[in-house]
């Protein structure tokens, strides 16, 4: 729950680097409302600011799902790749500096937002990183904070050192209504083959989604509950609860993922996503069970156990 104030998003900033930093590999899905109420066994109250969490440890059987829905602006110039990264350690916001790519930078921006047709930023950009042995493209917004002409500066991941970045691919991506509904659309049927291969059995899911997604149309979407109307129809019979977001919480959004539809890990605080957290039924595997030939000592043993539930009777 944050507020609008500068303090408040800070304060999210803030919490979502612990989380990121404590719970590395943890599946971890949210959002920001304005305002909330809470119900308690002691009564129901509104809380405007203030951070509402549940924790599970364990084999929790929640798993986290993101869509955005981005398309590629380097199939004309094509991409380009990070030739010397640095990395600024900070104990909230570790950073890795771009220092040099294998081509201009700027000059490379420019011309694949003009070579798409795009005179301007009117849509979301993002830039997408493509670590090496990775899949998909972690997106990043392109804004003051991270384009700074010749050289360019992303959120350091768990691990990172100098040169961390060297030989990652980076690719220019635009918002657009038609990459929306594509990817929601492709990471559902994803999810839904992936689980039944898997024959994993679904018990239901949160959504968190921007509140620029819906539940009305808007200039990107031209359909009402996009993301809960089409997982709806993926999953007729699965309980489906969440709620509009100022900002969600979740692994962070990728793009061209041709692999598994869950991720983990590297929670993010972002826009214009759809988060979601799947309950999947763990698979309970027998324990082994230890044979006794001998019946003298199986029947020591039992003697043996009833004497130790006597004893704290």
């Amino acid at each position: 729950i944050g507020t609008e104030s500068p303090e408040g998003f800070e304060a999210v900033h803030y919490t979502i680097q612990v989380l990121r930093k404590e719970f590395p590999q943890a599946t971890i899905t949210g959002g920001i409302a304005r305002d909330a109420d809470v119900i308690s066994p002691s009564g129901s109250y509104t809380v405007t600011e203030g951070a509402f969490c549940v924790a599970m440890g364990g084999n929790v059987p929640m798993r986290g799902c993101v869509t955005r829905g981005v398309e590629s602006l380097s199939e004309i110039r094509g991409s380009i790749q990070v030739a010397e990264s640095e990395y600024h350690s900070h104990p909230d916001y570790p950073t890795n500096l771009v220092k040099r790519f294998s081509h201009d930078f700027a000059e490379w921006t420019q011309s694949c937002i003009s070579s798409s047709g795009n005179s301007g930023f009117r849509n979301p950009h993002f830039i997408g990183i493509r670590r090496q042995g990775e899949n998909g493209y972690m997106l990043h917004s392109l804004n003051r904070s991270t384009f700074m002409g010749s050289t360019a500066a992303f959120p350091a991941e768990p691990g990172d050192a100098d040169d961390s970045l060297v030989g990652s691919e980076l690719k220019l991506f635009r918002l657009t209504q038609k990459a929306i509904v594509s990817d929601l659309d492709d990471m559902l049927c994803r999810l839904k083959a992936e689980t039944e291969s898997n024959q994993e059995e679904l018990m239901g899911a949160l959504v968190f989604t921007c509140n620029g997604r819906g539940p009305s149309e808007s200039v990107f979407i031209k359909e009402e509950n996009l993301d809960a109307s089409r997982f709806a129809e993926k999953f007729p019979n699965l309980p489906l609860m969440g709620f509009y977001c100022a900002g969600e919480i979740g692994p962070a959004a990728r793009a061209l993922v041709e692999s598994s539809a869950f991720q983990s890990g590297l929670v993010s605080f972002q826009g214009f996503t759809a988060v979601f957290g799947i309950f999947v039924r763990p698979k309970l595997s027998p324990k082994p069970h230890t044979r006794y030939n001998d019946v003298a000592r199986s029947e020591e043993r039992l003697e043996a156990y009833l004497k130790s539930i006597r004893a704290n009777v």
